[in-house]
């Protein structure tokens, strides 16, 4: 009788080819907006229903509010205004509640 050899198995397993991924933190978008005002109340540069309070903004809150419909942000005045005394320029103008 022979002896007995050990019996080896080889990894046959394929080394990961997967590249690393980077997570980018968030970053507020509102952030660089307000470092030059950090407790105004500005316009939101997107939509005329919202407003941004920086000084939320500036302690990592969400300082986003919008205004219930049909009013509008008024930049001027710093509240919620009826539409007809709001100029949106550029930003968006919901038509209606659910937008």
């Amino acid at each position: 009788m022979s002896p007995k050899l050990p019996v080896t198995t080889a990894n046959t397993e394929k080394p990961s080819t997967a590249k690393p991924t980077t997570v980018k933190p968030k970053v507020d978008p509102y952030l660089a907006m307000c470092s030059s005002t950090p407790s105004a109340v500005l316009p939101h540069p997107g939509s005329c229903a919202k407003s941004v309070e920086c000084s939320m903004v500036m302690k990592g809150m969400v300082g986003v509010f919008e205004c219930p419909f049909p009013t509008l942000w008024n930049p001027d005045t710093k509240r919620c205004d009826n539409p007809t005394t709001v100029k949106c320029g550029g930003r968006q103008e919901p038509k209606d509640a659910c937008k």
